[in-house]
């Protein structure tokens, strides 16, 4: 099936999308006591970890790092679950496929919508985070602010470019899904290979060091923050909902030609490859 056909399939279908994305819904931590506030738990746990490494004990760090580094750690963990999980998702479904008929791309493109949604969840988490930073922030004392406040936290109209810096991840997340699906249907081995990769990206990605402190101080690494998505990835929501500052021209091009590039090849990969693959499964 051609990439078009494909996805106007997949568009006319969307109710089968949301067939599975409710599925997928009801797994995980849905049936725990806590349920969906676990994807609020998750990371403000994983925030708090690094906080207390960074900022209590080493003292380089004021309480506005807090927000910057929950930023970080949602916006990734949405890319990393997604992908990691559609590596697999063909051969978790293959007995699925084989019986019932359906565009595939279904599969990749729910479990996707589904991380959204805990991505939601984390995002709402940020955002009761940021409140409470703010009032700390408003009543510092001054001597102590200038201190420890590297980074004022603001919030105000640059708001609107929300909307664009997620649009942009869901792109480049998704087109990255579908080549983890293809990829992962035909090597076993895919799962742990995009976790090691992970790993080595998470510390590469200014999440808990800003970029101008990388700058000066991991010159050889330079290069390689340069051109991580997620080092504009971040800036781009950092700015938007945490500093109230524009976006940067350079950095949004970069991120919105490598979103749409990786978006319409992962796509028309999955559909060139699914047949083929699928019957090897």
């Amino acid at each position: 099936m051609s990439a078009l056909a494909d996805l106007k399939e997949l568009i006319q279908r969307r109710a089968i999308v949301r067939h599975f994305v409710s599925a997928e819904l009801k797994s995980g931590n849905r049936d725990k006591v806590l349920g969906s506030l676990w994807q609020l738990i998750d990371p403000l746990s994983f925030m708090l970890v690094f906080y207390v490494i960074w900022s209590l004990i080493l003292g380089t760090r004021g309480p506005d790092f807090m927000g910057y580094l929950l930023s970080g750690i949602i916006t990734f963990n949405f890319f990393q679950d997604t992908v990691i999980g559609c590596s697999t998702i063909l051969r978790t479904q293959v007995r699925l496929i084989r019986e019932v008929y359906f565009p595939k791309s279904v599969l990749p493109t729910a479990f996707a919508v589904a991380r959204l949604y805990d991505f939601a969840w984390a995002l709402g988490a940020l955002v009761l985070l940021l409140v409470y930073l703010l009032y700390i922030q408003a009543h510092m004392d001054p001597d102590v602010f200038m201190k420890k406040i590297t980074h004022p936290l603001s919030f105000g109209i640059n708001v609107i470019w929300l909307p664009l810096s997620i649009g942009l991840l869901i792109m480049f997340t998704l087109g990255a899904a579908y080549l983890s699906a293809i990829v992962g249907a035909v090597f076993r081995d895919t799962p742990n290979i995009l976790t090691f990769t992970f790993r080595i990206w998470f510390y590469l990605s200014p999440l808990f060091y800003y970029p101008e402190d990388a700058r000066h101080k991991m010159r050889k690494l330079w290069f390689l923050i340069r051109i991580n998505p997620f080092t504009h990835f971040f800036r781009l929501l950092r700015n938007a909902l945490i500093y109230n500052e524009p976006p940067t021209l350079n950095g949004t091009l970069y991120i919105a030609a490598l979103s749409v590039i990786t978006l319409v090849v992962g796509f028309v990969l999955f559909a060139k490859y699914e047949s083929a693959v699928i019957k090897q499964l």
